[in-house]
């Protein structure tokens, strides 16, 4: 009886082939032994590998010879046999199918890069499309697919059949005899899909929280602020008001793994003489009406997450101590001087505004904001973000409970589409408020956002029976707010009323008055805007410019 051992890919090497005298057998992936003559009778021998051709050897045995032919196999085998010829063995002699050992040079597979999909329904499509076009690139002829896993199946162990995040199944099946480093490949396959499966995990698990996850913007942006949570990197998080940097740090902290609190302070609301016991605390007495021991933010977040916003509004009194913590994560108490105390906390800092300018005038700490800035992140505003804008509408309901998006004709859609939402999600979670339950078309809407827009409205889209005075009070509140922005108060006398009508209400009205279709003019309408107006170009110029400085950042 003859014996022959198969060494092959993903086989067990004490697998083997009993072959009795007079007999004989034909091995690969779907052998056939009706293809070969012999004078024996061949029965068929299976072998589950993609790294042996689907007819690889015929072996019979008879009395003290054996006989093995290679069927043309694409590997060969360990006997080097030329294909088509036949050699004579002696009995006992081992014969090993295909490159079992993974000899030769590996091909340079490369990284599978983030696949394209938007959320659960699209998962597997995705990840499908992108193993495919991977593998053409590769050379390599496999059939890619994806398909509903059945819930009273176990999960698949075969390496070619991958669990998807969202319930589907993806398959993975070779069209030809595929090289020893072929489960190398399917090994990227399955490090690829097990990125993918936690980034779906992770996206909508902030779905869920209420966080609208819909452009590519908004994805590449939270996909780093979870890698920077999973590395401990401290996070910057820069973005316009209401653009969603509060959720982004609540993200960096379910990210972290740690078991403390979520502690959020907002800067900008921190006075210069309560800001330190606020972020550090105080002992009883370390100022007036402190009437007992306050613990500061800093030691509540310890074993958790503290999130500084607006920390460009940061006393400057206090930036040195908060340096020091970041340095060191020590503080001290107000009041308790010399009583050094250490606390362990992720730091999630945020700011709405360009701290270029706030370090050039030394407003603001370098070395903090290096310390604070190990990874930073950009959130662009909303205006920059239309398939954001699609999903709050179509998951925010208005007053009826009706989805916001049922309620919108298809021009009210497109003037919300170009609208520039200064105040972000903020702007737009107001604008569904106010629908109330019946079909809007684009002038309903252009009415119900001059009520809260600082914005100017296209002036084509009023409401029909109304006098142009829509907006323009809002016109005044944003200009007053500007000023108070830039001054910390409203104007106070006749001087500071001229700074406000000259530098921020002009620029405004302007812009509102030559705006076309809710555009800003370009430089290349100052000639049309000043016969429009009837002012003189130099002074269109101006205003244009100082409204591009001011209110365009």
């Amino acid at each position: 009886m003859t014996r022959v051992q198969l060494d092959v890919a993903n086989v067990a090497a004490d697998q083997a082939v009993e072959v009795p005298d007079q007999t004989g057998v034909v091995i690969g992936r779907a052998p056939d032994p009706q293809r070969v003559e012999a004078p024996v009778d061949l029965k068929p021998c299976a072998v589950s590998s993609p790294g042996v051709s689907a007819n690889h050897l015929a072996v019979w045995s008879s009395g003290t010879e054996v006989t093995v032919i290679d069927l043309g196999s694409r590997h060969g085998s360990w006997l080097r046999l030329p294909r088509d010829k036949r050699v004579r063995l002696e009995a006992g002699d081992v014969v090993q199918v295909a490159l079992g050992d993974g000899s030769g040079d590996a091909p340079k597979l490369g990284r599978l890069e983030a696949a394209r999909w938007t959320n659960s329904k699209d998962f597997g499509e995705g990840l499908t499309r992108s193993i495919q076009e991977w593998l053409g690139e590769l050379g390599v002829a496999a059939k890619v697919t994806h398909q509903e896993r059945r819930k009273s199946e176990s999960p698949p162990d075969h390496p070619g059949r991958l669990p998807l995040e969202n319930g589907e199944e993806l398959g993975i099946v070779s069209e030809q005899t595929t090289s020893p480093h072929w489960h190398e490949t399917l090994r990227e396959v399955w490090r690829f899909v097990q990125r993918e499966n936690e980034r779906l995990r992770s996206e909508d698990a902030t779905r869920a929280d209420g966080t609208i996850l819909a452009s590519d913007e908004i994805r590449r942006a939270h996909a780093r602020v979870v890698e920077a949570a999973r590395r401990g990197a401290r996070l910057m998080v820069m973005g316009e008001s209401g653009v969603g940097k509060e959720g982004l740090a609540r993200v960096y902290h379910r990210h972290t793994g740690r078991s403390g609190a979520f502690i959020p302070r907002n800067c900008s609301m921190l006075t210069r003489e309560l800001a330190r016991a606020e972020l550090f605390g105080a002992e009883s007495g370390a100022f007036t009406g402190a009437t007992r021991r306050s613990i500061g933010a800093v030691e509540r977040a310890h074993g958790g997450t503290l999130f500084l916003d607006e920390v460009g509004d940061m006393p400057a009194e206090v930036q040195p101590m908060l340096l020091r913590f970041l340095d060191r994560g020590e503080f001290e108490r107000l009041g308790d001087y010399g009583g050094t105390r250490n606390s362990d906390a992720c730091i999630v800092s945020a700011t709405n505004r360009d701290q270029r300018e706030a370090l050039q005038q030394r407003s603001f700490r370098a070395d903090l904001w290096y310390r604070l800035s190990n990874e930073l992140v950009e959130v662009p505003p909303l205006r920059e973000r239309p398939a954001d804008i699609m999903a709050m509408l179509a998951t925010r309901p208005a007053r009826t409970g009706v989805p916001a998006i049922e309620l919108l004709e298809k021009d009210a859609v497109d003037l919300l589409m170009t609208h520039q939402w200064s105040g972000n999600f903020r702007e737009l979670e107001s604008f569904i408020a106010r629908l109330d339950g019946q079909r809007a078309d684009a002038r309903k809407c252009s009415e119900l956002l001059a009520r809260g827009t600082l914005e100017a409205v296209p002036q084509g889209a009023a409401p029909s029976g109304t006098t142009g005075a829509v907006g323009w009070g809002e016109v005044f509140e944003r200009a007053v707010v500007a000023f108070g922005d830039d001054f910390g108060h409203v104007p106070e006398n006749w001087d500071e009323v001229k700074e406000l009508i000259e530098k921020y209400l002009k620029p405004i009205v302007f812009v509102r008055l030559g705006a076309d279709g809710g555009a800003l003019p370009s430089d290349a309408d100052v000639r049309a805007l000043s016969q429009k107006l009837g002012a003189d170009r130099g002074t269109v110029a101006k205003q244009l410019q100082r409204y591009r400085e001011r209110f365009s950042r």
